[in-house]
């Protein structure tokens, strides 16, 4: 054994050498060593297997499993789904009459499913619609069980695997999805063409469950356009689908989503031509404290907003002269500024001043139908008809009563109690009540005061026209006597030339809301006419009753009683001025609930509950909560971490961070975009 231990020694050092011991490198310059076999056994070895062949080379056609990948591909067959979904939206909406909500909700208002379960019968869905427990949940144990049957056109091409979908609405005010109820198709004031109800958004969601994308008016492009590669797709209210670039306007796209913004766009026209370059936002293009972004001009003298808000309030221009003030107050919090603004005690909040609106709404009420008598108990000399009357309507009243007609009862109520609401809100105005922005109730623009002084046209007087009773002097009287009651009770025109007080020419009530939410009106006094017809010999009869209401959120702050105007025009001769009474309790209501008065004491606490509450309300301009946020903390009932973080909720990390801790400019650029210019 010893006299073969060298060649041991000498083999394993050329094999290590070699590097088929796996412990060194190969060194590829040399010519390989011949390796002597091993002896074989003396079996057959099989035969070697033949080496692979060698790769195809790549071609250049695409399969068909990447064509359809392709991002074109994708993106035509996202629109496809959105199309669908859109068509069977509008199609909701013209058999109910409105909008759907953006969930099922449960009588306390909690949401419970999305808006896509509710849709589902008018996408052929019938069946799995009636599986769903809809009182309860999503997320319920039944309600779960039906995740992974979501219907295929909620499922986005390039995106989540089901049951997730990017297919969601625009939620938040303004958007087609704000009302909990559904937005009536008549309350949409902007083109059903240029309002988009539906986006693929980036997040995504369970398809059941009730969320969506949150619309952020003053960042209208958060959270869209990052799934396709700079346009995000959308569809209108009418089932109209468009790719629409990333890169538009902020004002533009913050128009596509609201229903009654007021403002003129083309939205085809938006979707087709070339990208125009984005002015860029403060909170966007300055990397440094007090350097202003390209495009943007230089922030002017401090007070030249607050010189503007004076400037329009004395011209009557009140809708753009508050939201001046409320903008001059955020950037500098100005202490002259601050000491203006009140309490008001109805509304709960301070504020600079409380813009008010009158409004006059008429319906016809039926009267339900009587049961039938027994006629065994009708008593001897009454007939069924005379039986069922109740004892005021026995006596025949002869000709209609005033204000009994509908058609004349705008005016008869106009002249009756609008025409006394109107002196008194005049008077309470005067004295600085609601506010001492507004100006002296003469002093509006030169084109005001000329289209107040100019008296009415009369129309051209016919005659033979005129009717029986009356001369032709009578008959221009009367006309005079309804042309300035219409004036007084509001059915003229749309405003009413009196600081703070603007008249609504509304038909509805969601109508109503609407404008008011428009015009940036705190409080609303809503007269509400009912017509009833009589019963037998009984005449007609109107019942006025008055509302106050937050347009805000639809509250009903106080309800009068109902006044008939029979009891008005007095047929009975009991005397009194019921009219008089009802614009006296109204205006005792005006006066303790409404007159802005000082500030009580309020605790950091409080403050810190009002302003959480604040900052995760839905509103269509933000600027009326942060002036209030920033009262607070100029107060010291905040500080400035905790303004941060309610000015983060409300507009976004870095324009919050920089509203509450920048300079003057810096809090500039982002307060201007909140003001209105017209």
């Amino acid at each position: 054994m010893s006299r073969y231990l060298p060649w041991l020694v000498l083999s394993c050092a050329l094999l290590l050498n070699s590097g088929c011991g796996g412990g060194g490198t190969p060194d590829f310059d040399d010519e390989p060593e011949e390796v002597v076999p091993s002896p074989q056994p003396s079996a057959a070895a099989p035969a070697p297997a033949p080496p692979p062949p060698p790769p195809p080379p790549p071609s250049n056609s695409p399969t068909a499993e990447q064509a359809e990948a392709a991002p074109e591909n994708l993106q035509e067959q996202s629109l496809s789904n959105l199309e669908r979904i859109a068509e069977a939206l509008d199609e909701y909406s013209k058999q109910h009459d409105r909008f759907l909500p953006a969930a099922i909700s449960d009588r306390q208002g909690s949401p419970l499913l999305s808006w896509r379960v509710a849709l589902l019968p008018f996408l052929d869905e019938g069946d799995l619609y009636a599986r769903f427990n809809r009182d309860e949940p999503w997320d319920s144990v039944h309600n779960r069980s039906l995740l992974k049957r979501m219907p295929e056109v909620f499922k986005t091409p390039g995106g989540p695997p089901a049951p997730k979908t990017c297919y969601l609405a625009p939620v938040g005010l303004g958007t087609i999805f704000s009302s909990t109820a559904g937005l009536r198709r008549n309350e949409i004031l902007d083109d059903l063409t240029d309002t988009l109800a539906l986006v693929e958004a980036d997040r995504e969601v369970v398809w059941t469950q009730p969320d969506d994308w949150r619309f952020i008016p003053a960042q209208p492009k958060t959270g869209l356009g990052g799934r396709r590669e700079g346009p995000f797709l959308a569809a209108t209210a009418e089932a109209t689908v468009y790719a629409i670039p990333g890169n538009l306007q902020s004002n533009d796209i913050r128009a596509m989503f609201t229903y009654a913004g007021g403002e003129r766009i083309d939205l085809a026209q938006l979707a087709t031509s070339e990208p125009v370059e984005d002015v860029p936002d403060a909170a966007d293009a300055a990397d440094a404290p007090g350097v202003p972004a390209a495009g943007v001009p230089e922030e002017p003298a401090d007070e030249k907003m607050l010189v503007l808000g004076r400037k329009l309030m004395g011209q009557g221009r009140e809708r753009l002269g508050i939201m001046n003030l409320l903008g001059d107050l955020v950037i500098r919090a100005d202490p002259q500024v601050m000491a203006t603004v009140r309490w008001s005690p109805g509304l709960k909040r301070p504020m600079l001043a409380t813009r008010w609106g009158l409004a006059t709404l008429a319906k016809h009420v039926e009267v339900k139908a009587q049961p039938a008598i027994d006629p065994k108990r009708i008593p001897d000399g009454y007939t069924p008809d005379m039986f069922q009357q109740p004892r005021s309507s026995a006596r025949n009243f002869g000709p209609l009563l005033p204000g009994s007609n509908p058609a004349d009862a705008m005016q008869f109520w106009g002249a009756k109690v609008g025409t006394l609401l109107v002196k008194r809100m005049k008077t309470r105005v005067a004295a600085k009540d609601f506010g001492q922005w507004f100006g002296d109730y003469r002093q509006f623009t030169d084109k005001q005061r000329r289209s107040e002084a100019k008296p009415e046209p009369l129309p051209v007087i016919d005659p033979e026209q005129i009717p029986e009773g009356h001369t032709a002097d009578s008959y221009i009287a009367m006309i005079k006597a309804k042309h300035k009651a219409k004036r007084a009770a509001g059915t003229a025109g749309s405003k009413l030339r009196m600081p703070g007080v603007v008249v609504l020419d509304a038909t509805d009530a969601a109508q109503l809301r609407s404008m008011a939410v428009r015009e940036g009106l705190d409080v609303v006094l809503v007269g509400n006419i009912a017509a009833k017809p009589g019963r037998g010999r009984a005449p007609p009869q109107t019942i006025l009753t008055l509302h106050i209401i937050d347009p805000i959120d639809g509250r009903e702050l106080w309800q009068s009683k109902p006044l008939s105007n029979l009891r008005v025009a007095d047929p009975t001769g009991i005397g009194g001025d019921p009219a008089g009474e009802l614009v006296d309790t109204a205006m005792k209501v005006v006066d303790t609930r409404f007159r802005l008065g000082e500030m009580p004491a309020i605790s950091p606490e409080a403050a810190q509950r009002r302003a959480t509450s604040l900052a995760k309300k839905q509103m269509e301009n933000p600027l009326p909560a942060l002036a209030e946020l920033r009262y607070y903390h100029w107060k010291k009932l905040l500080t400035v971490e905790q303004l941060v973080d309610h000015y983060v909720e409300v507009v976004g990390a870095i324009d919050g961070q920089r509203l509450a801790t920048g300079d003057e400019k810096q809090r500039g650029y982002i307060v201007r975009r909140f003001v209105p210019l017209k």
